[in-house]
């Protein structure tokens, strides 16, 4: 058996396809999408590498082996290795670095180089006069044998390589490897009945003796398994209690995994509300089962968020996955707590301001179909979901969607190919939609739907445009409308706040004479100059000119 694999690694240099040959040991263990570990370059160092194939034979003749299998499932599915191929293409990245995005952060093995002592190298050392192999010797002495390269080298300088190399060759030294992981599973000690009689005629028997015991045993007669601080508080008893059961041989322990929860407490589930004629338009017009791709454009407060989670139902109900998206993660909890009161325990949140080990379980959740309901920022989009019903992008005009580090994907393309792949529709949603999206709808590449209307037909806020071009011929002169300094004068008599959004960078957008209207402009750009107070000069925030 052979596998064809890439090397986790960023560089592009080494970004193709390498042959290995599977020992007859592990080949069970080899799928696509498993992460194995592979011997590479010349020095053989040990790399964690992603399959991306499996073959019967090779074009090559000479094939080194893989070492072992590091995972238990495939970490990528056949969509995911797809996925990782157009991204490759797309947006100019490795292979590994697409990889990367789709799997939780920190569950990646880094093989750390190590230098041993060997055994047996006393008798060695007495041939040794190069005083920087002493020192070296020393240093691994006092780090009880063995010392990683990386505190070796920034004790002893770069050249220290040859040194150890030398070591190496007389035998007084070996090299060896260690994978490290930054993130791993959480195990708690679970308890058990593991007695040959009814537990409750067990329980009956020693009651006398120790009441306490005999309520451990009646609390594990179901044979459902209990960390020890959930035995102690729901039987009422001292851990002493289990302990002396472990001892008769009526109770065993064993190590347990327990997946870390980012959303706390409890919530009541929620009855939909009616829907609107809009909503309900909205809704029916969504297909299920086929990929189509749908903006839509809904004003604010016209109960979007009503659809999406009717949207997510219809999925849910249909045995699927549904992927909800929001621009930023302090959104996230809004939108939880929204999805979480509906559908409960199947919503799963996948954003960077969680621990690496909630990802991590909140990833296994969605990779076990534990959680139908996947909401996030943009990388949740890579949520490992097998069988997509539906995905939603909520405020799709928002620029964060757009990654700023490699691999620079775009939520919304990313969306779109995932979708294309499971045959299920696309909702963009935002009360502004983006250029582009609305442009697609006005061309039929997607299916534009409108929601013209508030809630219950509330009315939209009033808006007030001041021309204060206009108020300055009437003799205001201030930087203030009269109506807003009215609307502001109000506030503050009725002890209220007013906020002022300023969206602009300097101290003043342009700099104008009052008498013939003469605007300073940037030779290159033909915009105004930004003028900045503090240092006194005008600048261009698209080419950089700048003039006192």
């Amino acid at each position: 058996m052979i596998v064809r694999v890439f090397i986790n690694t960023g560089s592009i240099a080494i970004d193709k396809p390498f042959d290995y040959e599977v020992p007859e040991d592990i080949a069970d263990k080899i799928a696509l999408g498993v992460r194995v570990k592979v011997p590479f370059g010349a020095g053989n160092t040990p790399k964690e590498a992603y399959v991306v194939a499996v073959e019967e034979q090779s074009s090559f003749d000479k094939l080194k082996e893989v070492i072992s299998v590091s995972d238990d499932f495939p970490v990528l599915s056949e969509r995911a290795v797809s996925l990782c191929y157009y991204m490759r293409r797309r947006y100019f990245c490795t292979f590994a670095e697409a990889a990367r995005v789709m799997i939780p952060p920190g569950s990646n093995t880094k093989f750390e180089e190590w230098i041993n002592l060997s055994h047996g190298y006393k008798d060695a050392v007495s041939g040794i006069s190069s005083v920087k192999q002493q020192q070296i010797l020393r240093f691994l002495e006092i780090n009880d044998g063995s010392a990683e390269f990386s505190q070796i080298k920034k004790a002893f300088g770069k050249s220290v390589r040859v040194v150890i190399n030398a070591l190496i060759k007389k035998g007084i030294c070996e090299k060896s490897y260690r994978g490290t992981r930054k993130v791993n599973e959480k195990y708690v000690r679970v308890a058990y009945y593991c007695g040959l009689e009814n537990p409750f005629t067990v329980a009956d028997r020693i009651e006398k003796r120790s009441r306490a015991q005999a309520e451990v045993i009646r609390f594990l007669a179901g044979g459902t398994r209990f960390s020890v601080p959930d035995i102690i508080n729901g039987a009422h008893v001292t851990r002493n209690a289990v302990e002396s059961l472990y001892i008769k041989g009526l109770v065993d322990y064993e190590e347990a995994e327990v997946l870390r929860n980012p959303i706390e407490g409890e919530r009541d589930i929620s009855l939909p509300p009616h829907l609107t004629a809009e909503q309900s338009m909205a809704v029916r017009a969504i297909g299920k089962n086929y990929y189509q791709t749908y903006l839509l454009h809904g004003v604010t407060g016209s109960g979007k968020t009503e659809v999406f989670m009717n949207l997510v139902q219809n999925a849910v109900n249909d045995g699927k996955q549904a992927i909800v998206l929001v621009p930023e993660i302090s959104l996230t909890p809004q939108m939880t707590d929204r999805f979480y009161g509906r559908f409960g325990n199947a919503v799963a949140v996948l954003h960077s301001a969680l621990s690496m080990g909630e990802r991590m379980d909140e990833w296994k959740r969605i990779k076990r179909m534990e959680a139908s309901v996947v909401i996030g920022a943009r990388s949740a989009i890579f949520a490992p979901c097998s069988n997509v019903g539906i995905i939603i992008i909520d405020e799709e005009h928002e620029e964060s969607y757009k990654s700023e580090a490699s691999p620079k994907y775009h939520a919304r393309e990313i969306a779109r190919f995932i979708a294309e792949k499971e045959k299920c529709p696309v909702v963009l949603a935002s009360a502004t939609p983006s250029i582009e999206s609305y442009y697609n709808a006005m061309c039929g590449k997607y299916q534009l739907i409108e929601m013209k209307h508030r809630y219950n037909n509330n009315p939209l806020p009033k808006v007030y445009i001041a021309d204060m071009r206009k108020e300055l011929l009437e003799g205001n002169r201030t930087v203030l409308s009269r109506k807003l300094a009215y609307e502001m004068k109000k506030n503050m008599d009725n002890g209220e706040s007013t906020i002022l959004l300023l969206n602009r960078r300097g101290y003043s957008t342009f700099v104008s004479c009052r008498d013939c209207g003469f605007v300073f402009m940037c030779p290159s750009c033909s915009v105004s100059l930004t003028y900045h107070k503090q240092g006194e000069f005008l600048t261009c925030h698209y080419c950089g000119h700048s003039e006192r």
